[in-house]
């Protein structure tokens, strides 16, 4: 997520509280206006942080749909912004669509390459889709990266592919 200024952090912070609550039905109320659908007047100003906290309270809430309606409002206030396509990507997969949660991470590819958490999670949809031969040149790619659990998980699903080939 993008630094904020001090000013959304004030907006926002009754909302974070309430999520890391898991009170996500009130984090909703403060974000969505109930008669119009539209995000509340006083969030407007940060729209992409506050849709994508919107999904963010619908994916924990298990409304894989809706969170992608949210997430899909984030990204298109901002498309700079790789963890709303990550989470598109997160949710079509969660949902059983992993041929379009490729496509969503391939965009996420092209546009953000050294995201290893888009390029993971692409991997991973080949992979659901049965594509193992895209699967594993991306799993290896990752393998010697940086963040651990990223590694980690990397060379388990490597191990789990040749099993299958």
């Amino acid at each position: 997520m993008k630094k904020r200024n001090a000013n959304s952090k004030l907006v926002f912070k009754e909302v974070h509280g309430l999520l890391r609550q898991s009170k996500f039905q009130l984090a909703l109320d403060k974000l969505v206006e109930h008669n119009t659908g539209r995000l509340a007047f006083e969030f407007r100003k940060y729209a992409n942080h506050g849709w994508y906290l919107i999904g963010d309270a619908y994916l924990k809430m298990e409304d894989h749909q809706a969170a992608i309606v949210a997430f899909k409002k984030s990204f298109a206030y901002d498309q700079t912004d790789p963890d709303a396509l990550l989470a598109i990507g997160y949710c079509l997969s969660e949902i059983g669509q992993p041929g379009k949660a490729k496509k969503v991470l391939e965009k996420g590819v092209r546009l953000f390459r050294r995201d290893i958490r888009i390029r993971y999670n692409l991997a991973n949809a080949c992979f659901d889709l049965g594509q193992l031969d895209l699967a594993l040149p991306l799993y290896r790619s990752l393998s010697k990266v940086q963040n651990p659990e990223i590694r980690r998980m990397t060379k388990s699903n490597i191990v789990t592919v040749k099993k299958k080939r």
